[in-house]
């Protein structure tokens, strides 16, 4: 897209008044969305020509984002249907949005609400998906948000803030190694060496780079540290005239109002907080600094920046071979830091080991110490308990002889009690005996009494046989055979 600039070649008066001018603006926006701002009128004539120059005067407040969306010809109904796709995806940087949602414009209440937040944190992850080589970087919701301020809907707010980065450039600010604003610190330091010298040496005689403080503004559109009625000012003539001379005009006139107050400071730290305090950062008279910016446009002109541009694409080029032998360099001590690295964490690693080791060789010595004490002490106890014990074992000893020598003494007495026994049943064995022998002796004598007896008888009856039977035989009948008698000791 080329910007609005044909709006400096032809001029007119064909509205009295700027309200009549946005009104026709707008009017016309509405009936055909596709406006173009060249357009000619019936009488040949171009009826928004003098655009640039009714946007330098002011746009109004309650109209701007309408004509924000009109001038940069932001309404694209495939982008309004590709955000609301785009919100379904995954996207790899939801944190690093959600913490710098608070750091967006914390002083403007809207953005402490949570539909605001939402809203801006929607537009910044569907765009980091949108455009993959950007993906999110810090500084871009403060872009966005200008556009939220404006009550657009989010879609739209998307839409515009696609546009601004694609059809005005404003992405090469942020791609890797930041090519766009890599150029512009370049354009704006020469221009600043010529424009402003003697603040421009005071600030390298301390090594303030403009690296260090330009680049915010650069990057926020000066959203992030100036008062934001004069960033919409910035903001409407970005989109007429292109971000480039926009901003490098800006951030001139900024140093050079303060050129007189910055030269008076003398150190490093305090040049750096003067660029962010209050008196720096907030324009009370904005309408006065806009026509320093816009008669700064014969010191920035476009062929001074197109040949800066060339002067800076030749630089790069020559530095190409050192710069891939510094990036090689930065390679190698890349990967020996990481290896440094390694080994510091290493030895911080063995240190702790060795730490440990030595405080439990410590803790080891001193339970060793403890356990020598505790064993001393065991062995007094031992030896007190030896003492005890040897004792009750001779009081036990005299217990158990006492017991015994009671045992023995019962035994004794025993014994002399079965002794007497012994006796008594001697005497009764004797008695029994000597009156067994009595017996057995009157047995005997009844035996041969009764033998003799016997004897008689048959010897009597023999006779009698005989003298009745003198044939019969002579020996004894069976009948008169003698009886046998027992035995006493039987």
């Amino acid at each position: 897209m080329s910007y609005v600039g044909s709006f400096l070649k032809k001029k007119n008066s064909y509205f009295d008044t700027d309200e009549e001018f946005w009104e026709a603006f707008l009017k016309e926006y509405k009936k055909d969305s596709q406006l173009d701002v060249n357009s000619l009128s019936t009488d040949g004539s171009n009826k928004f020509g003098d655009l640039l120059e009714r946007v330098q005067r002011g746009v109004p407040n309650e109209h701007r984002g309408e004509i924000w969306l009109s001038i940069s010809d932001s309404l694209d109904a495939h982008l309004d249907v590709l955000y609301w796709q785009l919100l379904n995806e995954h996207c790899p940087y939801e944190r690093a949005i959600n913490q710098d949602l608070g750091r967006t414009f914390p002083e403007i209440p809207m953005f402490k609400t949570e539909e605001v937040r939402k809203q801006l944190y929607n537009i910044m992850k569907a765009y980091s998906i949108y455009d993959s080589e950007v993906g999110y970087c810090q500084g871009l919701s403060f872009i966005a948000g200008l556009f939220l301020m404006q009550n657009m809907k989010e879609e739209l707010a998307f839409t515009i803030f696609v546009r601004l980065m694609e059809s005005y450039n404003l992405r090469t600010l942020f791609t890797p190694k930041m090519p766009g604003l890599m150029l512009l610190i370049y354009q704006f330091n020469a221009i600043f060496q010529t424009y402003i010298p003697a603040l421009y040496f005071h600030f390298y005689r301390y090594n303030l780079s403009p690296m260090m403080y330009a680049s915010q503004w650069f990057l926020t559109l000066f959203s992030y540290s100036f008062n934001v009625d004069l960033v919409f000012r910035i903001l409407d003539m970005i989109l007429v005239e292109g971000p480039i001379s926009v901003l490098l005009r800006f951030a001139l006139v900024i140093l050079k109002r303060h050129e007189d107050d910055l030269l008076g400071i003398e150190k490093f730290d305090s040049l750096m907080n003067y660029l962010k305090s209050e008196r720096f950062t907030q324009v009370k008279d904005v309408e006065k600094m806009i026509k320093e910016v816009i008669d700064l446009k014969k010191v920035v002109t476009d062929n001074r920046l197109e040949q800066l541009k060339l002067e800076h694409l030749e630089e790069i080029k020559k530095r190409e071979p050192a710069q891939r032998e510094m990036e090689q360099l930065r390679e190698t001590m890349k990967l020996l830091r990481k290896e440094n690295k390694e080994h510091i964490n290493k030895i911080a690693e063995d240190k702790k080991i060795q730490q440990a080791l030595t405080d439990e060789i410590v803790l080891l010595k001193q339970l060793v110490k403890e356990l020598q004490e505790d064993n001393e002490a065991v062995k007094m106890q031992v030896k007190d308990l030896r003492t005890i014990l040897s004792q009750e074992e001779m009081i036990k000893g005299d217990d158990r002889l006492l017991s015994l020598q009671e045992e023995l003494q019962f035994l004794k007495d025993k014994l002399r009690a079965t002794q007497v026994e012994l006796c008594q049943s001697r005497m009764q064995y004797n008695e029994l005996e000597t009156a067994y022998h009595l017996e057995q002796e009157r047995w005997k004598k009844s035996k041969r009494r009764l033998s003799r007896k016997i004897q008689l008888n048959e010897d009597k009856s023999k006779r009698t046989s005989y003298m009745i039977d003198p044939q019969s035989n002579p020996a004894t009948p069976t009948s008169m055979r003698p009886i046998e008698l027992p035995s006493i000791h039987e």
